[in-house]
């Protein structure tokens, strides 16, 4: 500890003092209380959330209509128009920019806003196969140097173009490429670097590739070609209806294994910075030799600034030009390797409203995802460097169609507190037709059972968006990102990579989940935004819009930039503090060095062993507010400051422990903030001097919001009421499916043309008849893009006689009722059907959940025994995409030999649905009681044990909200007398829609999944199914206060 006991009570005062000046930038975001907690108690459009609007199939004004309708009623005041596989409506047509004007206008009557989407599925650049088509150099140039390694030179193998020969002579790498043709043939340690494009004729990319982004032109033909027509039809409404554009996994990634990253002028470029070629030394890209660490820091470099040159400047010159807000994200969840991009958080300072996502519900099995603090930090930190008003977060994609509202408000919650402030649903499918119901659910529509009680979600994060993006988040604390360090130490070759790659991410995020759950108030450090926009003024560290009192070094940063390490030595000499954690060899620009040794002699420069509470209290704590870490749960807080006041919001990621603290703040008087209601409240505190201490209790996945008033005096609560739960005395409640039993036919029997019949999976049997009829990778809608109408144009090629049959099998047990009984077939029109041997059809415009998932009517026909539904194609149409059927009706299920047997129906009880003959059922069960009280009050509604997505409590017929999360209960206002209490509990289409086989994980759901299936059809009983429904009864109890 080297800094004077003087100096650091002086720093201490100028922190205190500094509190009352607050610069916020008049942006439209809220400054003040008033204007605040007014937009909070009803959050207008901007404030609401944004899911990925998926236009899917051949879209309509209907379809439009209906969405945004429904999105409206449920306060989603937002899209992102977002076009994705299965869509059948040609992109960029002039059908397509048609509907899109329509949207327009639709939107503009619902006061919405539509975020345009700049590509067909994703990443972007190539502009759904257009790019690639009308500028050829965009791809076939040349991008990744892929090296073959042997002991015999051979320069005839089959090879793309052979670009660069290296020769390991005595342990020393020589470019021999000048003389390669004489060592043709010889016996040596030799390696070829191959130049190749990137990979041909992916569906995916619309039978195209993907484009090489560092050439130049590239991003302006991408640009041209997507935008011309959203300006003729959706300028006249930019900046107001139309906000502005969402950019998708743009990279520059490699797609050979072990290349290193080529494009056209790499080596003009990085001559040009370096001063130096770079093609001799090529071979220090892969393996450890000569200045290894130096080429490869400079490698990385160039490529950084190549990428943001031409594409992350274009496009923020073209929004800005157009007052719109770019946002959108990257490969963020790859750090720190730089294999998509060099550096995730210098991109973001491009964007008006820098973007991550964060996807999947596990953090066990994708640490990178959820639970990954560096991720939310570089965004936020950007965010508050730059001052962005709002930071977006595309979220909960691939969690599968069983993420409940508890895991939803945990995740979001979870987000919000470190520094996201818009949430953008990933995703809400326009159809579920076919594969399109696979495309990484969950999905936000009406087919989901909750969907009338999603607005308690929208309102919520609404209301939080609206807090958490009022005032500005303002971090004294600086920690350096150790990005450069680790372009030293990554090789792309696999196996080459070096140790200390490989332990720096580990280090560095558990360094940021430590200071995080010891409630350090901090930004992150990116060295390329430092360079550009990093000065010292006084004994502060400046990031363009924010200084620092302090600036931490992790033991892992062994790299400095020149320009960081320049500003480092002025801050210490100025009396910043630095904070360095471990003493390892240092390098500048990949040159090792003793400057941060000499450095190191500053008096404010410490060097600390490990980072640790003790570290913390000395050099990290703040003078205006203390908040005790919780020894339970894993708690979050997240400060804003408005002129008179800021808003703490607490959140606690763990489902398993709760949290608590003791929050110690500079203020006049504190009150409650409710994002569930909009209300705020009265809550107990003490004062202590100028600060007011209170404590925060956090249920797992709980939260808690505050606003801490400067001038303003809300008395404290008295004090807490002691309360006495009594428990009511009560019957079983009866309890009843409200919605008709599902059965999930997924096992077919095909037949193609006059071949033999053959029983599969029906994904399988999908793949079977379209590669039959010449479409080599399957089912061309799934995964994939089409490109213009040529999907559509191979109807032309198919006629009579280039059929198939697929039947399904279900077995009806005796004395079943299937007087209310129906079928459900998708694209009915397509087919001729038969049940039983007799012809049945689809009544027009009676639908399942989906448009396209249409209902027959099947009662007359369905009979004891083995039942066959068979659709027959007597000309192949490229949308015959084979799907399960389902029957619904008045039934339970019984497991046998192959998948299920209908039996008669049992009346529901209390427990699981699935050992109720309800497995398939992902709808809503009405659990009913009657309770005789002889005074009205409160009373309290507790579930003991349950699994559903979400529960809603309703008392004489009057809804009293939902129960999402623990402690799972709800008070509910009950009369004097009787009174019917019903508690409904809704289920997923994780149990109708799967996947259902092969499943070895949860919480990750992709489409490939659903394509699982044995090859024969298993019993019932080994199928993948949640346990849905009231495990025990929900209990009724007398709330009193004592």
């Amino acid at each position: 500890m080297k800094i004077p006991f003087q100096l650091l009570i002086i720093m201490s005062i100028i922190t205190a003092c500094s509190v009352d000046t607050v610069n916020i930038p008049q942006d439209g975001r809220f400054v003040d209380y008033s204007s605040m907690i007014e937009e909070f108690r009803s959050p207008g459009a901007d404030y609401r959330s944004a899911p990925f609007w998926v236009w899917n199939h051949d879209v309509s004004q209907d379809d439009i209509n209906y969405s945004l309708t429904e999105f409206k009623k449920n306060g989603i005041d937002g899209v992102f128009l977002h076009p994705r596989y299965g869509m059948i409506t040609e992109y960029l047509s002039d059908n397509w920019f048609e509907l899109v004007d329509y949207t327009k206008e639709r939107a503009r009557e619902l006061d919405m806003r539509v975020w345009i989407y700049d590509e067909n599925s994703y990443p972007s650049g190539f502009a759904g196969g257009h790019v690639p088509e009308q500028m050829p150099e965009s791809y076939n140039q040349g991008i990744d140097l892929v090296p073959h390694r042997m002991e015999k030179l051979d320069l005839h193998g089959d090879y793309e173009r052979i670009k660069y020969v290296f020769k390991n002579s005595n342990g020393e790498w020589q470019n021999i490429t000048s003389s390669m043709a004489q060592e043709d043939g010889q016996l040596g340690d030799y390696v070829i670097l191959e130049l190749k494009n990137s990979s041909w004729g992916s569906k995916w990319y619309a039978g195209f590739s993907y484009v090489d982004l560092l050439v130049k032109g590239v991003t302006e033909k991408f640009m041209d070609i997507t935008m011309a027509g959203y300006e003729k039809y959706l300028g006249d409404e930019f900046a107001k209806t139309v906000p502005g554009i969402f950019t998708d996994e743009p990279n520059i990634a490699t797609t050979h294994r072990n290349a290193i990253r080529w494009t056209p002028d790499l080596f003009e470029e990085f001559k040009k910075k370096w001063g130096y070629d770079l093609e001799p030394y090529l071979i220090s890209l892969i393996y450890e030799t000569g200045e290894w660490k130096k080429i490869r820091h400079n490698y990385q470099y160039v490529l950084l600034d190549m990428f943001i040159e031409r594409w992350s400047k274009p496009w923020y010159n073209y929004t800005e030009d157009k007052n719109l807000a770019w946002t959108g994200h990257y490969w963020e969840h790859g750090w720190p390797s730089p294999h998509h991009g060099p550096d995730n958080m210098a991109m973001y300072a491009w964007h008006q409203v820098p973007a991550i996502d964060m996807l999947f519900n596990t953090t066990e099995l994708r640490p990178d995802q959820f639970g990954n603090n560096v991720a939310v930090k570089e965004l936020s930190s950007v965010a508050n460097q730059f001052d962005r008003h709002r930071a977006l977060s595309e979220t909960y994609g691939g969690a599968g169609w069983e993420l409940r509202f508890e895991d939803m408000k945990r995740l979001g919650d979870w987000e919000y507190t470190l520094g996201v402030n818009f949430l953008n649903q990933h995703l809400s499918h326009m159809s579920l037709a076919g594969d399109r119901k696979h495309d990484y659910p969950q999905s936000f529509m009406p087919y989901v059972s909750y969907w009338k009680l999603y607005k308690k979600q929208a309102d919520y994060f609404a209301r939080l968006s609206v807090a958490l993006s009022s005032g500005i988040q303002e971090n004294k604390i600086l920690l350096l990102e150790p990005t450069t360090t680790a372009w030293m130490y990554y090789s792309p070759y696999q196996g080459m990579t070096n140790d200390r790659f490989n332990t720096l991410k580990e280090s560095f995020s558990n360094l940021v989940d430590f200071i995080e759950f010891q409630q350090v108030e901090y930004d992150l450090g990116c060295e390329n935004i430092i360079r550009d926009n990093g000065s010292v003024e006084g004994n502060s560290f400046v990031v363009n819009k924010r200084s620092y009192d302090v600036v931490i070094i992790p033991d892992v940063m062994d790299n400095f930039d020149s320009r960081t390490m320049d500003l480092l030595e002025q801050y210490a000499k100025n009396g910043g503090v630095v904070v360095q954690i471990g003493e390892s060899e240092k390098f500048v620009n990949g040159i090792s060095t003793d400057r941060v040794a000499a450095a190191t002699q500053q008096d404010s420069w410490n060097v600390v062993p490990i980072m640790n509470k003790s570290v913390v209290g000395k050099f990290l704590s703040n003078a205006s507010i203390s908040i005790e870490s919780s020894k339970r749960g894993e708690m979050y807080h997240h400060r804003r400051k408005l002129i008179d006041g800021e808003i703490l919001f607490f959140s606690n990621f763990s489902l398993e422990e709760s949290a608590n603290t003791i929050v110690k703040v500079e203020g006049k008087s504190v009150e409650g903030m409710c994002p569930q209601t909009g209300e705020t409240f009265p809550i107990a505190y003490k004062r202590d001097k100028k600060n007011l201490i209170f404590n925060v209790e956090l249920d797992p996945a709980g939260s808690y919001m505050v606003y801490v008033h400067k001038k303003q005096t809300i008395p404290p609560k008295e004090e807490i009421p002691i309360l006495q739960v009594t428990k009511l005395p009560a019957s079983l409640s009866s309890v009843e499916a409200l919605s008709p039993n599902i059965l999930t036919v997924d096992f077919v029997t095909l037949k193609i043309g006059e071949g033999k019949e053959e029983n599969m999976f029906f994904a399988k049997a999908s793949e079977r008849v379209y590669k039959h009829y010449g479409f080599e990778d399957g089912n061309p809608w799934f995964a994939s893009s089409q490109f213009k109408t040529e999907i559509l144009d191979r109807q032309s090629e198919y006629k009579e006689g280039d059929g198939f049959e697929v039947s399904y099998a279900f077995l009806i047990d005796k004395d079943v009722d299937t007087s209310n009984s129906r079928l459900v077939i998708e694209r009915s029109n397509l087919y001729n059907i038969t049940l039983n041997g007799k012809e049945i059809e689809a009544k027009p415009g009676d639908f399942w959940l989906d448009r396209e998932l249409h209902f027959i009517e099947a009662a007359d026909f369905l009979k004891e025994g083995e039942n066959r539904l068979k659709l027959t194609v007597d000309k192949f149409n490229v949308l015959c995409e084979i799907e399960p059927v389902y029957l619904l009706g008045n039934f339970s299920l019984e497991s046998f030999n192959a998948g299920w047997k209908v039996v008669p129906a049992k009346p529901l009880k209390i427990g699981s649905w699935i050992d109720q003959g309800a497995p398939f059922y992902g709808r809503d069960v009405r659990y009913k009681k009657e309770i005789e009280t002889n005074k009205q009050g409160v009373f309290e509604v507790r579930l003991p044990l349950w699994n559903g997505t979400v529960a809603e409590v309703i008392v004489n017929g009057k809804s009293f909200g939902i129960i999402q999360t623990q402690p799972y209960s709800k008070n509910v206002n009950l009369q004097k007398g009787m009174n019917e209490i019903s508690v409904i509990v809704h289920g997923s289409l994780k149990n109708t829609f799967g996947p259902h086989h092969g499943i070895t994980r949860k919480g990750i759901v992709t489409p490939w999944d659903f394509k699982r299936g044995a090859e024969r059809q298993p019993k019932g009983v080994e199928y993948d199914f949640l346990e849905y429904g009231l495990i025990e009864d929900f209990v009724v109890s007398r709330v009193d206060e004592s």
